[in-house]
């Protein structure tokens, strides 16, 4: 079953379940998934649940580093092909782009190609010229921080913010500074990037002056993906004892340009992808 067909119809679950202990709370949550509907959508619980790891005989997983809400996103999502409205979190005092930035981070982290796409398509819509939302605080300091994303997947993301900020500064007058000013302030490299966007903006030499990141054929045709397969990335220590994450990192840290690497999903004119997901 391909990860296109999500979600899968009941006939195609199977009877096989796993058991998966996330975040590191008291007590602790445990979501029951079907082992066909998790092995499908990932590599990495493909890896684990299929292959001679502990976990393949136990039928169970502790993830202690996700987030109760992301993986909560990821169970809703596995079942019904959407994700979860915030609302419904365990947890709904999160904010709505520091919610979507977790997901998206996991998914990278879990080989979840699916739900990336679908996570940066709805992170693009959140930060649309429809719908000029503000980005966090939280979401500011993440994303300029340690938010788990691979570094050319950060930089992607931060381009784009960067973007939609000054595009709502520059084209909407009646923008109020002051319901942004906390924002600005949270992170001096955020402010000078904005800085420096603003005066690119509104230079004369510039032709995108009142176009959104979205109509900018540098983001509009870029998915927010890059392929790391695990193909030939193996060793002999890879297929026993306990499956951890760091098994599958040796993809990530294949050089860029090698054959696990390639930015699949980007067509961009010069045939580089300019964030370097290539």
């Amino acid at each position: 079953m391909s990860d296109d067909k999500f979600p899968f119809a009941p006939k195609d679950h199977g009877d096989e379940i796993v058991k998966i202990t996330v975040g590191i709370a008291f007590p602790p949550q445990t979501f029951t998934i079907h082992t066909n509907l998790i092995c499908s959508a990932s590599q990495f619980f493909h890896k684990a649940f299929k292959g001679d790891f502990n976990e393949s005989y136990a039928g169970c997983m502790k993830l202690p580093h996700e987030s109760l809400e992301a993986f909560q996103a990821l169970y809703h999502w596995l079942y019904t092909g959407n994700l979860l409205c915030k609302k419904f979190l365990m947890e709904p005092l999160i904010e709505e782009d520091v919610y979507l930035l977790h997901v998206y981070a996991m998914a990278d982290r879990l080989l979840i190609h699916k739900l990336s796409l679908d996570t940066y398509s709805i992170i693009q819509d959140y930060f649309s010229k429809e719908r000029l939302s503000m980005p966090s605080v939280r979401f500011i300091k993440e994303l300029w921080g340690d938010c788990g994303l691979p570094q050319c997947k950060q930089k992607l993301l931060i381009e784009y913010t960067v973007s939609h900020c000054t595009f709502c500064f520059v084209t909407h007058r009646d923008t109020c500074c002051w319901k942004w000013q906390e924002v600005l302030r949270c992170h001096p490299e955020f402010s000078a990037r904005l800085g420096v966007a603003f005066a690119e903006r509104l230079s004369s030499h510039n032709w995108n002056l009142n176009m959104h990141p979205n109509d900018l054929h540098i983001f509009k045709d870029h998915t927010g993906q890059h392929f790391a397969s695990t193909k030939d990335c193996q060793d002999e220590d890879m297929d026993k004892g306990d499956f951890e994450p760091d098994n599958l990192t040796m993809a990530d840290e294949a050089p860029m340009g090698s054959r696990v690497h390639c930015c699949c999903m980007h067509e961009y004119a010069e045939g580089l992808c300019p964030f370097g997901l290539d």
